[in-house]
């Protein structure tokens, strides 16, 4: 593992892309991972059942669809047919720790199936 990736060995806190430790789940229900493959494409992703208490969902909700609203969020080489909303700035200012917990998720998700995100310190 690279400068800021660990391996936890299955705990529920981890090393985040500060050095700092994070607690990946906000309940006392245990966090479980689960990898789902496509069948007719190469593609998989990763589900984090109990990762989101239901104050940490109360919280995402009052941040949309109110966010920024942006028609298309991907490569334009993509077909997507659907409305975004970007609630990262309200979401960092209203809940910070929910804010770098769900980053954190994010890069653990890379981490474990894609490595498309730089390890901290790379070009």
């Amino acid at each position: 593992m690279g400068k800021g990736r660990s391996n936890n060995g299955g705990s529920n806190t981890k090393q985040t892309k500060r050095g700092e430790k994070a607690t990946t789940c906000s309940h006392p229900k245990p966090m479980k991972k689960e990898l789902m493959r496509a069948k007719n494409i190469n593609a998989t992703i990763m589900i984090l059942r109990n990762f989101l208490s239901p104050q940490d969902i109360t919280s995402i909700r009052q941040c949309g669809p109110t966010g920024t609203l942006q028609n298309h969020d991907r490569s334009e080489e993509l077909d997507f047919e659907h409305i975004v909303y970007r609630f990262e700035t309200p979401l960092k200012h209203n809940n910070g720790k929910l804010y770098d917990r769900l980053l954190d998720a994010m890069v653990m998700a890379d981490d474990e199936l894609w490595r498309g995100i730089p390890v901290a310190g790379t070009p």
